[in-house]
């Protein structure tokens, strides 16, 4: 690991806080400083677990998600990502001004099983 990487672009961005991004051009910059839990593969477009979770099982009515988080996962000063970050993630995301609020709006609750382990459970089946 390590090196750096340049990103020029033409204007400048509102913030790099994903929650709180509202433009195009601080999305482009979120969507690189920021990682989700599930992603899409450049092979196939199938869903795939980023380097946050190690997989996922669905419910058989597709209502709930329970994702397994990668235990070797660190915030940048070495304390474990656990699953009290991704239930955090989730409220701050709903809350009123903040930018994914549509994103979420699908989501009924974030319950945190154990340390390495979420559910997400959703109103209805939506992709």
């Amino acid at each position: 690991m390590g090196g750096e990487i340049i990103y020029q672009q033409s204007t400048d961005i509102g913030t790099v806080n994903s929650v709180l991004n509202s433009d195009v051009y601080g999305g482009y910059i979120t969507g690189m400083i920021f990682e989700g839990l599930i992603g899409a593969s450049v092979v196939d477009g199938k869903d795939v677990p980023t380097g946050l979770a190690d997989g996922w099982e669905i419910s058989a009515d597709g209502l709930e998600y329970t994702i397994m988080l990668n235990p070797n996962v660190t915030w940048h000063d070495g304390t474990p990502f656990t699953a009290n970050d991704v239930v955090f993630s989730f409220k701050r995301a709903g809350e009123e001004g903040s930018d994914m609020k549509g994103y979420v709006g699908a989501i009924k609750e974030v319950i945190k099983v154990d340390d390495l382990t979420v559910d997400i459970v959703t109103k209805a089946v939506d992709p």
